[in-house]
Order: structure tokens, then C-alpha cells, then sequence
């Protein structure tokens, strides 16, 4: 699977659903594909990109140039799915006990081309406004690695903090839903009024 096919899979989403206007969010790997979501649709039609702890690596390097030991060793290995105490460890710390089940039970296999391909945000539009979601507690993105990534991005005019691991999603899903809705709501009328 390359970035160009995960472009490809997202943007056909949207089309088929008929959306003039998104809002593109985010999370972790999703990272080297949302620049290339918004570069497709453009300005026009993306009113605003968030990103949720995601890897941005430096224009034309790759996100396995981005990782640490233990995980960078795994995938360099091509190791398509990590031990369960290793994705126990990165993605559900804070979670319930019944969240890191369900988390655990989810896991899949994962195409590591992606991580080993060189991304390319020249075409990114500019123009798009750009929210950054800051997890606090992440063993996959400590706070440093998320600031780097934020200053590779560029264009960040928001951070916003968020107390938790790593899958956000599953561990606080009112609090991020909350800050999701509070930057772009669902609904919009055509006057303008929401």
C-alpha cells in the first residue's frame, strides 16, 4: 500500500458522499496522508485540517527516519504487527481495562510500506487552517516529537491540549469529540447560521 493509494481511498470517500466541504482529521500515520487529502480537494473545500498526535516527518524523509528504538527496529524488520504487550504499552496506557480490550482486539496487520516511503507536502494548500491535538501522555509521540512534528507541518495556528495516550479516541472520546466539535460544527446553514 502506498500514501498515493490511501489519498486515493479517502478522497473517493468523499466524492461518493457527495461533500463539498470537510474537514480533515487526523490521527497518528494519517499524518503523510492528510497533506495530500487537502492538496487534492483544495482550499476550497477543506475548511479546516486537525491532526490527533499524528507523525509528520520532514518533507522528503520518511516516517521510519522519525522513530525510536524499540519500533523503529520493527520496522526495519518489516514487522507487520506488533507483540501485544508492545501495543499495550504504546497505544492504551490510561485506558479502562474494558477500552484496552476492545483496543487489543483491533489490532491488525499494517502495511509498512508506508512508513519506509518519502512524503511530499509541496502542494499542501497554505491557506487551510490547522489545528494540532496535543496528547499528553503518548508513549507512541511524547510532547518533544509532537512539537517537532508540529514546527515540520507548519501553519499550526492552534494547539490544543489533551490529557491522554496515544488513541485519544478510545480513551477520551467526550473530551475529543468536544474539541472537534468546538472548531467546526457538524451543521452548517447556507446563511451562515449554525
Amino acid at each position: 500500500m502506498t500514501i498515493a493509494e490511501c489519498v486515493d481511498s479517502v478522497v473517493g470517500q468523499i466524492e461518493q458522499a457527495g461533500f463539498d466541504e470537510v474537514v480533515l482529521v487526523g490521527h497518528s500515520l494519517a499524518g503523510v496522508v492528510i497533506p495530500d487529502v487537502a492538496a487534492r480537494l483544495g482550499a476550497r473545500r477543506v475548511r479546516r485540517i486537525i491532526l490527533l498526535a499524528c507523525n509528520v516527518p520532514l518533507d522528503g524523509k520518511s516516517v521510519v527516519s522519525t522513530l525510536k528504538p524499540p519500533i523503529r527496529l520493527f520496522a526495519r524488520m518489516n514487522v507487520d504487527r506488533l507483540p501485544v504487550w508492545m501495543a499495550r504499552w504504546m497505544f492504551c496506557n490510561g485506558m479502562t481495562e474494558e477500552q484496552r480490550n476492545d483496543s487489543l482486539r483491533l489490532l491488525v496487520p499494517e502495511s509498512l510500506s508506508i512508513v519506509h516511503e518519502p512524503v511530499d507536502r509541496s502542494r499542501m494548500p497554505a491557506e487551510v487552517p490547522r489545528t494540532w491535538i496535543l496528547t499528553f501522555r503518548d508513549h507512541v509521540l511524547p510532547i518533544r516529537d509532537q512539537r517537532r512534528f508540529i514546527a515540520n507541518l507548519g501553519g499550526v495556528g492552534e494547539v490544543v491540549e489533551l490529557d491522554s495516550c496515544h488513541n485519544a479516541m478510545t480513551s477520551e472520546p467526550a473530551e475529543l469529540a468536544s474539541i472537534l466539535l468546538r472548531r467546526e460544527p457538524l451543521y452548517r446553514h447556507r446563511s451562515g447560521v449554525q
